[in-house]
């Protein structure tokens, strides 16, 4: 498959063969980064609960069990040859180093409002049903690097109702 953008090296339509994401109002689809693969969130939620022991019984009284807060990390490509906008930019370690800087401060950095978490949309591919709720973006972390400025990172989430729900 050709990228549609002659620029970045990011294949915006493979990334998005798993699900297209958006985190609050950032699209993780983009010529300038994207998350590689979305499955991750659709894997089987924490759960909390214990059976209960009853003295001088025999085994345990089973109790059903709930979801919990699920972490889930995400992989990520970031493209320093091209900006958030779609543009390029001419010094690709330096695109590389704003582009960062623009997902830290428009996805990363905590919300000072509300219960600090953002709205997580997730569309499942081949008419599946859209899934939301409520992420904590906990951190990104940066991985290797080369020196055409093409980042790898990780995006680790917290879904504080255990899953994302249609």
């Amino acid at each position: 498959m050709t990228n549609p953008c002659p620029v970045s090296r990011i294949d915006v339509a493979r990334s998005r063969a798993s699900g297209s994401l958006t985190i609050g109002s950032v699209f993780m689809h983009r010529d300038a980064f994207a998350v590689v693969d979305t499955l991750p969130l659709r894997g089987a939620s924490a759960r909390r609960g214990a059976d209960r022991l009853i003295p001088y019984a025999d085994g345990l009284t089973p109790k059903r069990r709930r979801r919990t807060v699920t972490e889930v990390s995400l992989q990520m490509v970031i493209e320093g040859r091209i900006d958030v906008d779609g543009d390029p930019h001419s010094d690709p370690i330096e695109g590389l180093a704003l582009n960062i800087e623009w997902l830290m401060s428009n996805l990363v950095e905590p919300l000072e409002s509300g219960d600090g978490t953002r709205g997580a949309s997730l569309t499942t591919p081949g008419g599946g049903p859209t899934l939301t709720g409520p992420v904590h973006v906990e951190n990104m972390e940066l991985g290797d690097r080369n020196q055409t400025g093409l980042q790898l990172a990780v995006l680790d989430l917290s879904l504080p109702r255990g899953r994302l729900g249609a």
